[in-house]
């Protein structure tokens, strides 16, 4: 007779009660608010951004991650419920409120086209609400559902990267860190970039891991979408999936011949630098972007930028670092510069408002996790894991071009939305491994201590 095999009870009680105590809880907290309030399309949305909790084999066979991606979705719903009954949230001022009443006009007036740049996720929301009717608890429960499904692509890549302790502590601080908690609850642009985003870099890191046609294609789609929500978006999409076949190509290990290598990075250069031209020539994106940073360069065209953003922007939060390109050392000097103060401020300066603590006390949290991240890459190394260098140069290459055209702390706060998860994801475990070792060395010593009063009471 076989043995039995070993069934874990904790696995397997949460497996067989999951779907009917969540499930049946939401139903019975919704179902009458729903009825009250009559909008029953956006409680569908938000019982559909619980269902990775139920269906993601990593949380039916770790009870912790499972309630901790629970938490994180719950914690969304909550600020898209206040934001929407209670008051206007920080962070759902300006931009949220034009995209729900543009795309809501959109849809009464069935004026949907297609654009690039926020005309694109107007529209987007306006199919949304010409379809299920204009709501804003509807636009924001869309939000949540797709960063629920970021927050499944972040439990892949802790596969990925192999990652087994504390997979509840990192998922916790990558959803409820307050920037991320409040900017993808509303109707903003930033969770389904972060989403996409997310799965670039995902499949970035597979295709060159495997040098699989499967992942190419799929890196293709998701930077294609990336590209979609953000006109600055369409350059560094194309950029970074460049840059993943070169790495792909530079593989010393891989089974494909170089020749054939070095002809699909030149088929998708040659694709890339076609679609280029299509945009300059015969959309918006080139009109409004790519034109005139080719007809005045690129440090006149930054400058230009920050100057308008400027004058439009929170002056209490302006880091007033402006671009220098008179020679080639001080532009260089220059970017260096704003791209550091898009990382670290205000730690250079005073803050005295409230928003300017909380940015403080976010940029010396990610000052240490970018350090972290850059020790665990480096023990990566010795083991031959890319990955952790593939993360890092998504990130630096993100929040430079974020940096460029960023100039106060305020704004920077939303870009780093897009960005955060990935100093979360290689630095944080490094800090709890260093923590938990740091409190066994204590017990040990203390243990080692109550045995020498006890030896000597003896």
């Amino acid at each position: 007779m076989p043995p039995i095999p070993a069934v874990s009870f904790q696995a397997t009680y949460w497996k067989l009660l999951q779907p009917a105590v969540i499930v049946s809880t939401l139903v019975l907290v919704s179902v009458p608010m729903a009825w009250v309030s009559g909008e029953w399309a956006a409680w569908i949305v938000i019982h559909a951004s619980f269902v990775p909790a139920l269906l993601l084999k990593s949380a039916q066979r770790d009870l912790s991650l499972a309630f901790a991606l629970i938490t994180v979705v719950a914690s969304h719903h909550l600020v898209s419920l206040a934001n929407v009954y209670w008051t206007v949230l920080p962070g759902a001022e300006i931009d949220a409120t034009t995209f729900h009443s543009e795309a809501i006009q959109l849809a009464i007036d069935h004026a949907l086209y297609f654009d690039i740049g926020y005309e694109f996720y107007e529209n987007l929301l306006g199919v949304f609400y010409s379809l299920l009717g204009p709501s804003l608890l509807l636009g924001q429960a869309l939000s949540v559902l797709v960063f629920s499904l970021s927050c499944v692509v972040f439990i892949c890549l802790l596969d990925v990267l192999e990652i087994r302790r504390y997979r509840w502590v990192i998922l916790l601080v990558y959803g409820l860190l307050p920037s991320t908690l409040l900017i993808t609850s509303f109707t903003l642009r930033e969770a389904w970039e972060l989403l996409f985003f997310m799965l670039t870099v995902l499949c970035a890191i597979r295709f060159i891991a495997n040098r699989d046609a499967w992942w190419a294609t799929t890196m293709f789609a998701c930077a294609a979408g990336l590209a979609l929500f953000h006109k600055a978006l369409t350059i560094y999409s194309a950029c970074f999936v460049l840059l993943a076949l070169g790495l792909a190509i530079s593989h010393r290990n891989s089974r494909v011949k170089f020749h054939r290598r070095l002809a699909l990075f030149t088929t998708a250069s040659i694709s890339c630098v076609a679609l280029a031209l299509v945009a300059i020539t015969s959309t918006e994106v080139g009109h409004s972007l790519i034109r005139p940073l080719m007809d005045r360069g690129v440090t006149d065209y930054i400058h230009a930028y920050r100057m308008q953003i400027d004058f439009l922007g929170q002056p209490r939060t302006a880091y007033g670092v402006m671009v220098d390109g008179t020679t080639l050392a001080s532009t260089l000097l220059t970017f260096a510069r704003l791209h550091f103060y898009y990382l670290f401020a205000p730690l250079t300066g005073s803050v005295d408002t409230l928003k300017g603590g909380y940015a403080l006390v976010e940029a010396l949290l990610r000052a240490v996790l970018i350090l972290s991240s850059i020790i665990a890459w480096l023990f990566a190394r010795t083991r031959g894991d890319r990955s952790y260098g593939i993360l890092l140069l998504a990130y630096a290459s993100m929040t430079f071009m974020w940096a460029l055209g960023t100039t106060n702390f305020g704004q920077a706060l939303r870009h780093h939305v897009l960005t955060s998860w990935i100093v979360v994801l290689t630095g944080l475990p490094a800090i709890l491994h260093v923590w938990e070792r740091r409190r066994e060395l204590s017990v040990a010593h203390m243990r080692a201590a109550d045995r020498v009063v006890s030896r000597r009471n003896g």
